[in-house]
C-alpha cells in the first residue's frame, strides 16, 4: 500500500485518473486471498478471486472459506501414501456472485448446486481454474452444506489431476467425506428464520465492548486498602470480621462508581451502553446458532466447545455490566452538562460494575460455607480469597450447563431455515386454558390491571416497532411511544400506559437506595431477579416529568418481558416482588410448594431405588400417628432401613439455578 501511494499519490476526486490506482489495489486485494501450503511431499497453492461489486466483508468471507477448505484438502493429500514427492497443485476459484441474494430469489436445488462449480483449465495439468457461478452465496440458504461441498469436490478433483490420477466418482465422494466430516461443517449461514436482533444488525456497532483483562486488573490496584488502613494488617479472619470489611468495601466501591458515572451525559451514556448490550446479544446469538458448524470445522471438538463457552461468557459478563452501568446512569448522571463518554471510559465502567457484582456476593458465599472466612490483601491492594469451591464446583457446573445448551442449539440448527410443509398438514387445534393457566391469568390481572392477552398485544406492538423501523435503540417521548403502540396493537392508551408503567425503569434520587414498596435488596447489582433492574424493567425513562424522554431497545424489551412472565408463571421470582397477600404473591408460594413437593417425590423415588423405604411430604401427625402439631413443618422425605435400624429425615432443596 505504501508503494502504491508513492506511485500514485493521494487520489483526488475529479482531478486525477484513479483507474491505475484502483487496478493496483484490486491486484493487491487478490493477493490477500492466496494461500500456499508447503507439505512434506509437495507444494499446494489456492486463490480466490471475487467480484469487486461485493462488499469487503463478503469478499473476505469467501476468501477465508476457500483458504480453509484448501488447507484441509491439501493436508489430506499430503498424508496419502500414494502421493509422490515433488507434487505441485494449483487451483484458482473465480466467484461470480456480485451481490447478496434477495429473499424472493429461488433457493438452489441439489441439481443447481451440483453445477455451480465449473472447471476451466489454464493449460497446465497442475494448474486448474474453477468458475463458481452466480448463486453460490444463495446456496447458503439451504440447511445443508452442499455449496461448500462443491468447493471441496473441486479442490479434491484438482489434486487428483495434479497427481495424474483419474479417480471414479465414488473415490472422490469418499475423499470429500473425509475432509467434510459432517453436514454441519460450513462457513456460510443464510438463516431465513430471523431472531429479534437480526432486524437491527445494520444499526449495531461494528465492535462490541467486553471487559478486558487490563481494565479488570486496573480496578483492583489498591482495592483492598480503600476502606482499611495498612496499619490494621493485611489479613482478615472470621465470618463477622469479613462481613464488616466487605460491607465497607462495597459501600466505598459504590460511592466511587456513582461519582465516576455522574461525570457523563445521561442520554449519551445510556444510548451507547444500550447499543453495546444489543450488539453483545447479537454476537451471542451468532455463536449459539452456528455452534454446530464451529464444532464441525474444528480439529478439536473439545477446544471448539471451550472457546464457544469462553466467548459467550465474555459476552454475558459485559452485557450484565452494561445493564448495571445503565441503571446507575439513569439515577446519577446529569441530563445536561455531562461529558461525552468514549470507548475507554465505557470500558472502565464495565470493569468497575463487574467488580462490584462479584465483591458484593462474597459475603453470601462465606455465610453459605462456600468460601472460607479469610481475606488477604496483597501489597498492591488485591483482595484475595479462597475460590476453590467456585473452581471445583460452580465453574464446572456452569461449563456443563453451557455445553449441553450449545449441544441443543446444534441439534436445532435446521430450525433456522424455513422448510416446506406438506399442504395436507392439519393446523394444531386451539387448546382450552387449564385451571392452572386461568389461576395465573387471574392473579396477573389483579396485580397489574391488564390481562396477559393485553400484554401479548403490547409485546406485538413492540415487535412491529422493531421489524418496521429496524433501529436497535429508539429515543422517543412517552406520549409518542403510547400513540405508536396504540396504533400497532389496537390497545387503548390506558392499557398501553399501564403496560409501560409496569416495565419502566424510572430515575431515582439515589441509585443505591430502594424506594418505599421495594425490597431493600432491589438495587443490589450482585443479586439476580431484582425489582429494580433492566431485566425486570426494560423500558428506560430518562427523566421524571409529565412526558419524559425514553430510550428503548425493542429486542431487549421483548426478551425481558417474555422472560419475566415466564419466571412469574413458574414461580421463579421472589414473592416479595409482588403485593403482599395479593393473588400473585400467593401464586408464587403455591407454585413453589407444588414444585417442592414434586422434587421431594423425586428424591424419595431415588432412595427407594437403592433399597430404602421412603415417603415424601409427611406431617408429624402422619409420621407419629397423631394430630398434626402446627408448630412443626412437614418432613420433605422420611426414609428408613429396617435391617440396619436406620432412619433418615431428609430436607430437600433443588439449588441447581440458585446462582447468586
Amino acid at each position: 500500500i505504501a508503494r502504491l501511494r508513492r506511485a500514485h499519490g493521494t487520489p483526488r476526486y475529479g482531478t486525477e485518473d484513479l483507474s491505475p490506482f484502483y487496478a493496483d489495489i484490486t491486484a493487491l486485494e487478490e493477493l490477500v486471498f492466496r494461500s500456499v501450503y508447503i507439505g512434506n511431499r509437495g507444494i499446494y497453492w489456492v486463490q480466490a478471486n471475487t467480484s469487486p461489486e461485493l462488499d469487503s466483508e463478503m469478499r473476505f468471507q469467501l476468501g477465508s472459506m476457500t483458504m480453509h477448505w484448501g488447507e484441509l484438502v491439501f493436508q489430506h493429500f499430503d498424508r496419502r501414501e500414494r502421493t509422490h514427492e515433488g507434487v505441485r497443485a494449483s487451483c484458482c476459484f473465480r466467484f461470480q456472485d456480485n451481490g447478496l441474494p434477495d429473499r424472493n430469489d429461488p433457493i438452489p436445488s441439489e441439481k443447481d448446486v451440483s453445477v455451480l462449480v465449473e472447471c476451466r483449465s489454464d493449460g497446465a495439468r497442475a494448474s486448474v481454474t474453477f468458475d463458481v457461478k452466480k448463486g453460490f452465496i444463495s446456496a447458503a440458504r439451504r440447511p445443508d452444506n452442499l455449496g461448500e461441498r462443491a468447493i471441496v469436490r473441486a479442490l479434491v478433483r484438482s489434486c487428483f489431476t495434479a497427481l495424474s490420477e483419474t479417480p471414479n466418482e465414488l473415490e472422490i465422494d469418499a475423499t470429500v467425506d473425509e475432509v467434510v466430516k459432517t453436514d454441519s461443517a460450513r462457513h456460510f449461514h443464510a438463516f431465513s428464520v430471523p431472531q429479534l436482533r437480526d432486524y437491527v444488525r445494520s444499526d449495531l456497532p461494528d465492535r462490541v465492548q467486553i471487559i478486558e483483562k487490563m481494565d479488570d486488573a486496573y480496578t483492583r490496584i489498591g482495592l483492598g486498602w480503600l476502606c482499611r488502613n495498612r496499619s490494621e494488617g493485611s489479613r482478615i479472619e472470621g465470618i463477622d470480621e469479613c462481613k464488616v470489611y466487605l460491607r465497607k468495601l462495597v459501600n466505598e466501591l459504590v460511592q466511587n462508581f456513582k461519582a465516576s458515572v455522574a461525570r457523563f451525559d445521561r442520554r449519551m451514556l445510556v444510548e451507547n451502553l444500550l447499543r453495546n448490550h444489543e450488539a453483545l446479544f447479537a454476537e451471542m446469538d451468532t455463536w449459539k446458532r452456528t455452534y454446530g458448524a464451529v464444532e464441525a470445522l474444528s480439529s478439536d471438538e473439545s477446544l471448539a466447545t471451550r472457546e464457544a463457552i469462553k466467548q459467550i461468557g465474555h459476552f454475558n459478563a459485559a452485557s450484565m455490566s452494561s445493564r448495571i452501568v445503565i441503571e446507575v446512569a439513569v439515577c446519577e448522571s446529569p441530563l445536561k452538562g455531562g461529558l461525552k463518554p468514549g470507548n475507554y471510559d465505557i470500558a472502565q465502567m464495565l470493569a468497575y460494575a463487574s467488580l462490584i457484582h462479584h465483591i458484593g456476593g462474597y459475603s453470601d458465599a462465606m455465610i453459605a460455607g462456600m468460601m472460607p472466612p479469610v481475606i488477604k490483601i496483597s501489597p498492591a491492594g488485591e483482595v484475595m480469597m479462597d475460590h476453590q469451591f467456585c473452581e471445583e464446583v460452580i465453574q464446572p457446573f456452569g461449563e456443563h450447563f453451557q455445553s449441553n445448551s450449545l449441544r441443543d442449539y446444534a441439534q436445532k440448527y435446521i430450525e433456522n431455515y424455513e422448510l416446506e410443509i406438506d399442504g395436507g398438514a392439519d393446523e394444531p387445534a386451539e387448546q382450552t386454558p387449564s385451571d392452572h393457566d386461568r389461576q395465573f391469568e387471574e392473579a396477573w390481572h389483579e396485580e397489574y390491571g391488564f390481562t396477559l392477552d393485553n400484554l401479548q398485544d403490547f409485546v406485538g406492538g413492540i415487535d412491529a416497532l422493531l421489524v418496521t423501523d429496524r433501529k436497535a435503540v429508539h429515543q422517543i417521548k412517552l406520549s409518542d411511544l403510547i400513540i405508536r403502540l396504540c396504533s400497532e396493537s389496537s390497545l387503548s392508551s390506558e392499557i398501553v400506559g399501564a403496560c409501560i408503567q409496569a416495565f419502566s425503569f424510572i430515575p431515582r434520587e439515589k441509585w443505591d437506595h430502594s424506594p418505599e414498596g421495594h425490597m431493600s435488596t432491589a438495587w443490589f447489582p450482585w443479586r439476580f431477579q431484582r425489582q429494580l433492574s433492566l431485566v425486570s424493567r426494560p423500558i428506560i425513562q430518562l427523566e421524571n416529568s409529565g412526558d419524559p424522554e425514553c430510550l428503548i431497545a425493542p429486542a431487549m424489551i421483548i426478551m425481558n418481558v417474555v422472560k419475566f412472565v415466564s419466571d412469574a408463571r413458574d414461580g421463579a421470582l421472589d414473592q416479595r416482588m409482588f403485593k403482599e397477600d395479593g393473588l400473585m404473591f400467593k401464586w408464587v408460594g403455591l407454585v413453589n410448594g407444588d414444585q417442592g413437593e414434586a422434587f421431594n417425590e423425586k428424591v424419595a423415588k431415588k432412595l427407594r431405588s437403592i433399597g430404602w423405604d421412603a415417603q415424601a411430604n409427611l406431617s408429624d401427625g402422619q409420621i407419629l400417628n397423631r394430630k398434626k402439631n402446627p408448630t412443626f413443618g412437614d418432613v420433605d422425605v422420611l426414609a428408613w432401613d429396617k435391617a440396619e435400624s436406620r432412619v433418615l429425615v431428609v430436607e430437600c432443596k433443588d439449588l441447581s439455578f440458585d446462582k447468586t
